[in-house]
């Protein structure tokens, strides 16, 4: 765990913040479900089972609602990124 630690940038380049930035503005974009679950799995840890619980949908349901968010933020970045090459 401290190695995981000492590799941790405690100050992340001004590139990283504005794609932080970026990635947050097209979660927001995504239908509520979509954003709902991907907040509950990457930024508080939960598991399927625990946010299907919450949400009213079995551990499947929500494995496959996180694999349709993840679809539709890797077809925007894919589109944007051939745009710069």
């Amino acid at each position: 765990m401290r190695a995981l630690l000492a590799l941790a940038d405690p100050a992340p380049s001004p590139e990283r913040i504005a794609a932080g930035r970026e990635i947050a503005a097209w979660v927001w974009m995504l239908p509520p479900l979509l954003q709902y679950v991907l907040i509950q799995r990457f930024w508080y840890g939960l598991t399927y089972q625990e946010i299907g619980q919450d949400a009213g949908y079995t551990d499947r349901g929500i494995r496959a609602i996180e694999r349709r968010a993840i679809a539709r933020l890797r077809r925007y970045f894919t589109v944007r990124f051939r745009r710069l090459a």
